[in-house]
């Protein structure tokens, strides 16, 4: 590769690592090109070049940042499918741990998390697609999953629900710690992270009508 090749590849991956920093933070409305090109180094046209404008560049965050580390979390549940004694309890918590300490470092999880909620938020259609169709394909699993474990599933579109939420409560127990630290009075308990999630666990348990030791209650 030469150097003027090399250049552009150095280019690209910054305009992609402050797009997607800008975009978690503050938006996808918010940020302007300018700004992108500013935090990148990069000329004012480069996003035109190398992504088709703004919104090619948000695509490819998705495309090639966000996708990959979800597809990365979630393969530890695709391993739950050939598990012969899988129990909601084990079901639940691998969810639940896999979202809390699978990323790399706290920032990559913020930003992970952060552009998740601003495009459930403002949500664009060119990202729909993509997004779209991996969060179909995973929470398919999750139904498939809840109705291997379940003693008396409900119907799918039950189900579907209750893998969202499921879900849904895995991104919340993580995002409210900083916050309910505060508010509990455990501040600088490490181990509090650890409490929150066990009982995210514990109530999305009881939500699908199941005691901690496996039985109805």
């Amino acid at each position: 590769m030469d150097n003027q090749s090399s250049q552009k590849d150095i280019t690209r991956e910054r305009l992609l690592d402050e797009g997607e920093r800008l975009f978690a933070e503050y938006g996808y409305d918010s940020v302007s090109v300018r700004r992108l090109t500013q935090a990148a180094g990069a000329n004012l046209s480069a996003i035109n070049y190398y992504f088709q404008g703004k919104e090619g560049l948000y695509l490819e965050v998705f495309r090639s940042r966000w996708i990959p580390r979800a597809e990365r979390i979630w393969a530890g549940v695709i391993k739950l499918e050939a598990k012969d004694d899988l129990t909601p309890e084990i079901l639940v918590r691998t969810i639940l741990n896999l979202l809390q300490h699978n990323l790399k470092d706290e920032e990559e999880h913020r930003r992970h998390m952060m552009l998740m909620m601003r495009e459930r938020l403002q949500p664009k259609e060119s990202v729909k697609g993509v997004l779209g169709d991996f969060l179909k394909m995973n929470l398919s699993l999750l139904v498939r999953l809840l109705k291997k474990v379940m003693p008396n599933p409900p119907n799918d579109t039950d189900l579907l629900l209750s893998a969202h939420t499921i879900l849904m409560i895995g991104i919340h127990a993580y995002k409210v710690t900083p916050m309910l630290s505060w508010i509990a009075e455990k501040e600088g308990d490490s181990d509090f992270q650890d409490v929150i999630t066990e009982h995210a666990i514990n109530f999305s348990l009881k939500g699908l009508g199941i005691n901690i030791d496996g039985g109805t209650p």
